[in-house]
């Protein structure tokens, strides 16, 4: 499933903050965010997205009939990975509190 805030990438380097859980034929909807470049990433506001999508990969512009809205589209087949930073926070979370856990565990089994 994908949630508003995740973040989709495909192959060609693009990562697609995802902006509705609803999938409209067979796509995710979102907005392009962030552009692999030499050395890292590039940000892009959504002018310069939606210039850069008409340019290079008009596919990714979408228009959705159930928003009547403008917007950009991946379909699901074209994700390479799915970037769940909910998920991954409650991680570094579970871990922080392990790590915590086991320090004081040392600190009480030391003194």
């Amino acid at each position: 499933m994908f949630l508003s805030k995740d973040f989709i990438e495909t192959a060609e380097g693009l990562i697609f903050a995802v902006v509705s859980q609803d999938i409209e034929q067979g796509k995710v909807l979102c907005f392009l965010r962030y552009v692999k470049n030499s050395p890292g990433w590039k940000k892009v506001t959504t002018e310069p997205a939606n210039a850069f999508l008409k340019q290079h990969y008009p596919d990714y512009l979408h228009y959705s009939p159930v928003l009547d809205a403008h917007l950009h589209a991946v379909a699901i087949d074209r994700i390479v990975k799915h970037h769940q930073p909910k998920q991954r926070l409650q991680q570094i979370m579970l871990a922080n509190q392990q790590t915590t856990l086991a320090t004081d565990y040392a600190d009480k089994s030391a003194g």
